[in-house]
């Protein structure tokens, strides 16, 4: 119990405990230092107190900036990253004991089921409108609106079982259930912005720009 994989602790008695507030994320398609999962959500989790585990693809077991990395291999095709990534995520999650579990991939949705069937709270993060990418992959005429309409009958009805949903856009949002649904776009930091100037009329100007896909995602520039 003393890995970083195992966020559980024996007090003097024997009796296995947990921290009061372990958020462990999930991804089987993200790096776990991924800049949206890692910077954006995991670091602005442990900065507020939380003990925080993310499994994903990484080389090698370690903590970073506070934060417990458990590596996942990378998945060997399509239908192990779908199946075989997906069982090794869940059995290294129940591993962790967490109180929150936040997953990032469609193909986690069946493990996130399987997770909110406990007594810990599971967060869906829907990183684009997969209906909608469905619909986009130029499959046969017919089959690519009928796959998407099954997708999103699915995403949606699994949808109830999770305590809360996170977007990156507003269009995604809207699809789902407001009351439990925030937007989380991908700005970067606001340190990322904060440069120090030089002296007038030394060197270029600064600038720095990041474009995003949508109008939810936006431009920002310095």
């Amino acid at each position: 119990m003393n890995s970083c994989s195992d966020r559980a602790a024996v007090d003097g008695v024997g009796t296995v405990t947990t921290h009061p507030r372990t958020v462990c994320h999930l991804t089987t398609a993200h790096r776990a230092l991924d800049n949206r999962i890692f910077d954006s959500e995991v670091l602005s989790l442990a900065r507020g107190g939380y003990a925080v585990t993310v499994i994903g693809l990484h080389p090698r077991e370690e903590e970073v900036g506070g934060v417990c990395i458990v590596p996942l291999p990378a998945p060997q095709g399509a239908l192990d990253r779908w199946i075989g990534q997906a069982l090794r995520a869940w059995r290294l999650a129940r591993r962790v004991r967490a109180k929150i579990y936040h997953f990032h991939d469609p193909e986690l949705i069946p493990i996130g089921i399987l997770l909110s069937l406990g007594r810990a709270k599971v967060v869906y993060d829907a990183h684009e409108d997969y209906e909608q990418k469905l619909r986009s992959r130029g499959l046969p005429m017919g089959f690519g609106h009928f796959l998407s309409k099954l997708w999103w009958w699915g995403e949606r009805l699994a949808s109830v079982r999770f305590a809360h949903i996170i977007t990156a856009d507003r269009h995604t949002h809207a699809k789902f259930p407001a009351r439990r649904t925030t937007v989380l776009a991908n700005f970067p930091p606001r340190a990322f912005g904060q440069v120090t100037p030089e002296p007038r009329g030394r060197g270029r100007p600064s600038a720095s720009c990041t474009l995003g896909a949508s109008p939810g995602t936006g431009v920002w520039c310095r």
